[in-house]
């Protein structure tokens, strides 16, 4: 356990560069870092002593002063006046004596103490809700006394005057310096996620071309291909000539030649593998290039299908292809790309009104057949609430009423994100991925650690570029 902030894009690249670390060479059941690992990436970066679970505090519970003073002394001397130690303010009984210890010996090495705040829930009130959620996480019933779950309910978002409260043991003054310390490391911090205009580039671009020189080889070949006389008449023929050139203008502009021809490579590659490749859906089934290219199947021409609709300038264009087997597209664009560049991208499942009715109802020990005549109750509508629920039927709004805090522990817990996935079909080709983004590592079906993920959704990932 150990936290660290990023001050600048030098410090965020390298927290980017740790987690990869983390997850590929340190990996233990979870992601872990070494401080070798730390020392080699600790340009930008601030670092404290994290909570009760770090090193340095663990030393002190152990009784082994000594060796916590050397783990200090040595961040110390590495990072200078970007390290702190951390006190915190909850009622942990072990706490107090550390942070005593903490605090003697900041002042005896001259490292400056910051007071934090272990967030584990928002408000004061989420604490046994937390409680119930532990439980869900783990697959424990709340009946069952072994389950995992925190020994004090100290862990909500603090405001200053509570956080006071909770170090009444501390000198005012001397109190008032630490938390001053927290505003130094505010201002330290200035990393920015920079918007940028990321278009992967093909993996092989011959001497003396471009990849728009590329482009209009491979276009102009299947043009010929798809696009003879034997199909339309000459006058057809020339019409479609200016149009796929009007679009290979408007490509080149925008700067997604390297796209068209990353896409037509791994859709032609799939074809050649006897993969089934999806026709065209969407509206690159309207661009020429595309399918003159054989990233469609389908002639815009007989059906008036626009270019403009999929793509114009300052529009971002996205192809959408079905594969019968998605993981040997992703295999080969890593091997093309490198297995560092090419990643998949996480995606976050929430809690709807009918899933987390049946997970809190099952973690207070409800029969199948009680939660089932429960969830019945409910609108038979896709997008329908708790509260929907609870309005359009009295059965439903009755058993609530009896239940109030499971009813209480249901609605905090409604459209709350309850579980990581991967995204049905984005993958993300960009160069040394782990300098610009944060990917962790998930297992393939041969139980390899070799599928990056990365830790951006979808929304945000568009929002950057």
């Amino acid at each position: 356990h150990i936290t660290v902030f990023a001050k600048d894009n030098i410090g965020l690249r390298n927290m980017y560069r740790l987690l990869e670390k983390a997850n590929t060479e340190g990996f233990y059941k979870k992601p872990n870092i070494t401080y070798k690992h730390l020392i080699e990436h600790k340009e930008g970066l601030v670092v404290t002593t994290a909570c009760l679970g770090g090193k340095i505090p663990q030393y002190i519970l152990e009784g082994d002063i000594s060796t916590a003073k050397m783990s200090l002394r040595a961040l110390k001397k590495e990072f200078g006046d970007d390290f702190y130690i951390e006190i915190q303010p909850n009622s942990i009984p072990e706490q107090y004596m550390v942070n005593k210890t903490l605090i003697d010996l900041g002042q005896e090495l001259n490292i400056k103490i910051i007071p934090t705040n272990d967030v584990h829930y928002t408000y004061k009130d989420d604490a046994e809700i937390h409680e119930v959620l532990l439980a869900l996480q783990t697959g424990k019933k709340m009946k069952d006394e072994k389950r995992f779950k925190f020994s004090t309910q100290d862990f909500w978002f603090k405001s200053k005057e509570e956080m006071l409260e909770g170090f009444s043991y501390i000198n005012y003054g001397k109190l008032e310096g630490f938390f001053n310390n927290t505003l130094e490391i505010m201002d330290k911090c200035n990393a920015r996620l920079e918007k940028g205009h990321y278009v992967p580039r093909f993996h092989t671009i011959p001497q003396g071309k471009t990849e728009r020189d590329l482009l209009e080889e491979v276009t102009w070949k299947g043009f010929n291909e798809v696009y003879n006389l034997n199909v339309y008449d000459n006058h057809v023929i020339e019409e479609l000539k200016k149009d796929v050139q009007h679009e290979l203008d408007v490509i080149d502009r925008n700067g997604y030649s390297g796209y068209f021809l990353v896409v037509q490579d791994y859709a032609n590659h799939a074809r050649k593998n006897k993969i089934l490749v999806g026709e065209g859906r969407g509206s690159g089934a309207g661009c020429k290039v595309a399918y003159c290219s054989g990233i469609t199947e389908v002639d815009p021409y007989p059906y008036g299908l626009l270019f403009e609709r999929f793509l114009a300038d300052g529009r971002e264009p996205d192809f959408d292809i079905d594969f019968s087997d998605q993981e040997f597209v992703f295999k080969y664009l890593q091997s093309k790309y490198g297995d560092r560049n090419v990643a998949r991208i996480i995606a976050f499942g929430t809690l709807s009104a009918k899933a987390v009715c049946r997970k809190v109802m099952s973690c207070f020990s409800y029969s199948m057949s009680e939660i089932a005549i429960t969830i019945g109750q409910m609108p038979q509508r896709l997008d329908f609430s708790l509260d929907d629920a609870y309005k359009e039927n009295t059965n439903f709004a009755e058993f609530m009423n009896k239940n109030k805090f499971i009813w209480k522990v249901m609605k905090r817990l409604e459209n709350v994100i309850s579980h990581e996935s991967k995204h049905a079909g984005g993958m993300l080709i960009v160069k040394d991925l782990c300098d610009v983004l944060p990917v962790k590592y998930e297992l393939d079906s041969q139980g390899n650690r070799t599928i990056p993920v990365v830790c951006f959704d979808k929304k945000m990932l568009e929002s950057l570029g």
